[in-house]
């Protein structure tokens, strides 16, 4: 069996959906490279997109599967290879300031002050991970790089754009230092530890929906036994179904709000899982972004003696994860949370020994651990990602009762994050809420949440009545003077877009 590597493409028709719309783009970024580095064409062209997740939200780090889908939006590098041992990252968008630093000549990685907010640690995150394999597989990781980057996924939109950068980033390091067939598996691995290297603790999602993903499809994503990811289309409906992305314009930087928010929930999830598996006298996997567990290894170990193992068939998967919903109300009983006393006492351990353990690394600040509504959105969440690809995988005949049950699912995920996960802000549900009454069958938020944007399912009849009354009784309200370029970038119809691309030889005509 052939292992996908990532694809290479030289005309933009082959990437986006409307490749005319990007020549200006590649027309500027290609003539300020060779005003900035003196030369034309760049070595290496590469690019990598946002993501939108379809459902799923905060299981990929619980190694439960996920739905997303690659955008159009995008990071593009171009990059200059030279035999100087020195990184220059220079950004289209005056706001990024260019920096220059040199290669350590020990051969030790570069540093990264991850208490700083720079976005150039971006780029060091990709280039600390990809020389480290290099390293490990014998190869020289002497090249300087001198970088352009020109990106169009809003920052902390939710649409992943730290992702998109860090896949090219490591993909850019190792083409640059001559590992040229880079497996779509390979790259996936490796970019998904880069943001720990600025402290935040993430799951492998993003990463994996922008470099598999693939135009005019959505992508099954699973972690377990092992990455694997099935790429399908939607069934054909009337009215055709459509996705509105909506930006909440309430900027989420996972970094500077890791400890209350992200980092936090991926100790509360761990935690969880290691209560649940003491009770259940279970042994389970050391794995997960803490290595200590997961919900996934509960599940595992739970069903160890079944002759099914979770994953392989959707219906007795949906049934094992009924069965965790019923144990994690059983089980953990402080529903309203655990102070850190609590829960080192029901783990027998002692609170600097848990502190040590699992705040250490990736500090978090709270007033009580909420291991229970945590659990209950992972368990649930995962079993609506089944019950999702179950209804494409085996549609209704009737198109409206497909689109509500899509919807339905959709809606549920998002009262779920905003809930058990408290992952929403009132400006999401405010979104959320208009589209509903305004046609959409489904809404919910997309990426990480506490900000960002969130994915609208709607029939291609109702789109623009979605789009018109958000503009109105959303962004006018709370943002008087926003520009209609402003909106334009704000409130977009999506499509499922092609996944990380290395263009060679590219023609703009």
């Amino acid at each position: 069996m052939s292992v996908p590597t990532v694809v290479h493409h030289n005309k933009l028709s082959e990437i986006y959906d409307k490749a005319t719309v990007q020549v200006p783009r590649y027309e500027a970024l290609l003539k300020k490279f060779e005003e900035r580095y003196g030369t034309k064409k760049p070595d290496l062209l590469i690019r990598s997109p946002g993501r939108v997740n379809v459902i799923g939200e905060h299981i990929d780090y619980c190694f439960f599967s996920v739905l997303p889908m690659a955008v159009e939006a995008d990071i593009i590098m171009a990059i200059q290879l030279t035999d100087e041992p020195v990184i220059e990252v220079a950004n289209t968008n005056p706001d990024f300031p260019a920096t220059k630093f040199d290669l350590p000549k020990d051969g030790s990685p570069v540093d990264i002050d991850a208490t700083k907010s720079d976005w150039v640690n971006y780029f060091r995150c990709g280039l600390v991970v990809g020389q480290d394999y290099l390293k490990k597989n014998n190869y020289p990781c002497t090249k300087g790089i001198k970088v352009l980057i020109d990106g169009n996924v809003p920052t902390g939109s939710g649409l992943s754009s730290s992702a998109a950068f860090v896949v090219c980033s490591t993909l850019c390091t190792l083409l640059a230092n001559g590992y040229t067939d880079v497996s779509k598996k390979l790259l996936t691995q490796l970019s998904t530890v880069c943001e720990q290297h600025v402290g935040v603790n993430s799951g492998g999602m993003d990463q994996s929906a922008s470099i598999w993903g693939l135009k005019d499809h959505a992508l099954f994503v699973s972690f377990l036994p092992d990455l694997n990811v099935v790429e399908f289309g939607f069934p054909e409906t009337n009215p055709k179904l459509e996705f509105v992305i909506a930006n909440s314009l309430v900027v989420s930087n996972k970094q500077e709000t890791g400890p209350v928010n992200y980092n936090l929930r991926v100790v509360e999830v761990t935690l969880g899982a290691l209560l649940m598996a003491k009770k259940l006298n279970l042994t389970i996997k050391p794995d997960g972004n803490l290595q200590a567990g997961t919900f996934r290894g509960v599940v595992d170990a739970y069903f160890a003696n079944d002759k099914t193992p979770y994953g392989q068939d959707i219906e007795d998967s949906r049934k094992k994860l009924d069965k965790m919903i019923e144990l994690v109300d059983e089980l953990i009983t402080q529903k309203d949370g655990y102070t850190t006393e609590q829960i080192a006492s029901e783990l027998e351990m002692s609170v600097d020994e848990l502190k040590t353990k699992f705040m250490t690394k990736y500090p978090v600040r709270y007033e009580v651990l909420k291991l229970y509504r945590r659990a209950y959105h992972v368990f649930t969440e995962a079993k609506r990602v089944l019950d999702f690809l179950s209804l494409l995988q085996n549609p209704p005949a009737d198109s409206q009762k497909l689109i509500a049950d899509l919807g339905n699912l959709m809606n549920q995920s998002q009262d779920s994050q905003r809930d058990y996960f408290n992952n929403s802000l009132p400006q999401l549900d405010e979104i959320c809420s208009i589209a509903r009454e305004n046609g959409a069958a489904g809404a919910r938020i997309t990426g990480a949440g506490f900000g960002g944007s969130t994915v609208l399912l709607t029939p291609a009849n109702k789109s623009q009545q979605v789009i018109d009354a958000l503009k109105k009784d959303y962004y006018k309200k709370h943002y008087p003077k926003i520009t209609d370029e402003e909106l334009a970038d704000a409130l977009l119809v999506s499509k499922p877009g092609s996944g990380t691309t290395i263009i060679d030889n590219l023609s703009l005509e």
